[in-house]
């Protein structure tokens, strides 16, 4: 596989040295970078820890909370000429509205300073932590297409006799991919890489004014 970021990270196989990888590029300007996604930030060093402690499914989990609060804190940082001001979104009766994920994501998407892989990588690591999120639901989902799947191609595919021996094995992989359980830890290895681009990305996109946060 070829993850995003794999370019600026190299071939990282452990969380640890994703995280070093990291915090390298962004040493220069750690503190303005920490000011406006640090909460991310801190749950990024959490899903490589546990990456490495063999908590696969859980670095996945944590990964996807990373991605979804560096979009929030990074689209509700406002510049003013006194520093950074943070301006999250409120509904019409003035109370903190809960911003979903899908709505993070296309507005992060408008922005334009995301390449089209880490935008496909920001739905990818969405999907993955939502299969740990939502376990029992989605094992139970996908055990319903599986059986949709499985019921037309024993109706449709299998008693043709037109189908190239290729063309069957495609018929049957369309069926198998419709139950996926578990992350693979190169899966979750490939999200963590990825995720980290994208934090890259975000802090070294943004134009930190020299009074700080307030």
């Amino acid at each position: 596989m070829n993850p995003v970021g794999s370019m600026s990270l190299g071939s990282p196989k452990t969380g640890q040295e994703i995280w070093n990888k990291l915090n390298a590029v962004l040493d220069s300007r750690l503190t303005e970078y920490y000011s406006v996604v640090g909460d991310a930030h801190n749950l990024f060093g959490e899903a490589t820890a546990a990456f490495d402690a063999g908590a696969i499914e859980g670095a996945a989990l944590i990964c996807r909370a990373t991605v979804e609060a560096a979009c929030y804190l990074f689209l509700a940082t406002k510049q003013s000429d006194e520093g950074i001001v943070l301006e999250y979104p409120y509904t019409l009766d003035g109370i903190v509205r809960q911003v979903r994920f899908d709505e993070l994501r296309r507005a992060i998407i408008k922005r334009g300073i995301l390449s089209k892989r880490q935008i496909a990588a920001i739905k990818r690591i969405q999907e993955n932590g939502n299969l740990i999120a939502h376990l029992a639901s989605s094992h139970a989902g996908q055990i319903e297409a599986f059986e949709r799947e499985a019921q037309r191609f024993n109706l449709e595919i299998e008693p043709r006799n037109d189908l190239t021996q290729e063309q069957r094995i495609r018929e049957e992989m369309k069926v198998q991919s419709k139950l996926r359980f578990w992350l693979s830890k190169e899966e979750v290895l490939d999200d963590l890489i990825d995720a980290a681009s994208i934090l890259m990305t975000l802090g070294l996109s943004q134009d930190f004014p020299k009074a700080g946060l307030r």
